[in-house]
């Protein structure tokens, strides 16, 4: 669902050169169902490889260490500027 907001987000206002709320929620709707689409394959599907069960762990792990991580020292980019702020990350 991550990958499915922020790329269509980030693709549809680079073009547009604004972003649209009926466009953001339109994104979010079809970010969740897709997400309850792979889910609902994967909970379907045969049981997963120990090696597959393995690699997803450690994505998750990656994903959490960089939410974490970017979250508290976010490079100087525009997209990690707090609007209202006008600071990056959240300590000051």
């Amino acid at each position: 669902m991550p990958i499915v907001i922020v790329s269509l987000f980030y693709g549809y206002t680079t073009l547009a050169g604004r972003n649209f709320l009926w466009a953001d929620i339109s994104l979010f709707v079809l970010a969740v169902l897709t997400g309850q689409m792979i889910s609902y394959r994967i909970l379907t599907s045969r049981p997963f490889a120990s090696r597959t069960r393995i690699l997803a762990a450690i994505l998750l792990l990656a994903m959490i260490a960089a939410f974490s991580l970017l979250t508290y020292f976010p490079p100087r980019h525009p997209l990690f500027l707090d609007p209202r702020a006008g600071e990056y990350g959240v300590l000051k």
